[in-house]
């Protein structure tokens, strides 16, 4: 990777300020960067080049970039990553996919699909590189839209955490999110200020999708209405976050002791489970779907409510069916959580 100078931006210092403080790059000497060539990807790439550099990091840096195949313009989207890579010195990893395909193939929506393909391309890129942690270009902004459609959803207190600012990936990988303590207004302000060019995608503006309707409908409503709403809402977030954090260690610690696995079908004894405060008993019920299913996409609270309400009904039998294949089965003594996995 070339040195650039190594004099940073109030923007970089931020970004190297949350990367510190959260310890995101702890253990990590090789870090894939999620690139769409949009001005968030291509403001992470570039503050972290120099973040990098001012810090003489042996970081080694991959950037990955997958095309969805939906339009016409994402072969100059996908030039314009490998361009700015190679500048840089640094390894594009470049790859195209059908998603109209693959989401009829999941059953899903385009949007859910491409979040899902992105994540299962950046895991793939970082393992075959040997690296510990993937990048996205994740701003606060995204997580105040993030919190308000889940929010409208119903996705229950845990859903107020809104994007994490580091989870597991994928065994021994994890993803991080270098910029949710700036905004988008910061991220293209940056870009403006730095002469850095990126692409438009202006399916960005399709008020027909969940993400661009909260972005340019909802969010400047409820600024106009209540100014600092966004801020307000990532501070949620946060606040949030710390909870799930504690909720989740007590979980792990309830279905370690009760032998309960990873993954596969999840059996808990109905009694124990029903006993609990209602606030850890919904977390272990939501736990227990992850585990039988591997995910929680599509997973509202309505869902959990739904389950939890197997446990005062002590029939054999009883059971509560949820998207792609999940069910619950009151089962005399225990409530058992399966999942067929020809419906994933």
């Amino acid at each position: 990777m070339r040195r650039p100078g190594k004099r940073l931006t109030t923007f970089e210092s931020a970004i190297d300020a949350s990367i510190r403080r959260r310890g995101l790059l702890d253990g990590v000497s090789r870090l894939v960067l999620a690139v769409s060539g949009g001005p968030d990807s291509m403001a992470l790439f570039y503050s972290i080049v120099r973040i990098l550099a001012a810090s003489e990091s042996e970081v080694e840096l991959v950037v990955a970039h997958l095309d969805h195949g939906l339009r016409a313009e994402a072969a100059d989207d996908a030039r314009h990553v490998e361009r700015a890579a190679s500048n840089a010195g640094v390894e594009a990893v470049i790859e195209r996919i059908d998603l109209t395909e693959m989401a009829a193939q999941r059953r899903e929506n385009l949007e859910a699909a491409g979040r899902a393909a992105r994540y299962a391309f950046l895991a793939r890129v970082a393992s075959d590189r040997g690296a510990a942690a993937a990048a996205t270009g994740h701003t606060a902004t995204d997580q105040a839209e993030t919190v308000l459609m889940r929010l409208a959803r119903g996705s229950g207190v845990d859903g107020l955490a809104g994007i994490a600012a580091s989870r597991e990936l994928a065994p021994g990988i994890r993803l991080i999110r270098p910029l949710l303590d700036v905004t988008r207004e910061d991220v293209v302000a940056y870009c403006a200020d730095r002469g850095i060019a990126y692409r438009e995608d202006a399916t960005n503006a399709d008020l027909e999708r969940s993400r661009a309707f909260a972005r340019h409908e909802l969010l400047p409503r409820l600024e106009r209405v209540s100014p600092g709403a966004s801020s307000n809402l990532a501070r949620t977030a946060r606040l949030a976050d710390d909870d799930r954090v504690y909720f989740e260690d007590l979980v792990a610690g309830l279905l370690a002791e009760w032998g309960v696995p990873a993954e596969g079908v999840v059996v808990l004894p109905a009694e124990a489970v029903a006993a609990l405060p209602r606030a850890l008993r919904g977390r272990v019920l939501r736990e227990s779907v992850r585990r039988a299913r591997g995910g929680l996409s599509r997973i509202e609270q309505s869902h959990i409510e739904a389950i939890d309400g197997l446990l005062g009904d002590g029939r054999h039998g009883r059971e509560v069916v949820l998207p792609l294949g999940v069910r619950a089965v009151r089962r005399r003594g225990a409530l058992v959580v399966e999942s067929d996995v020809e419906m994933r």
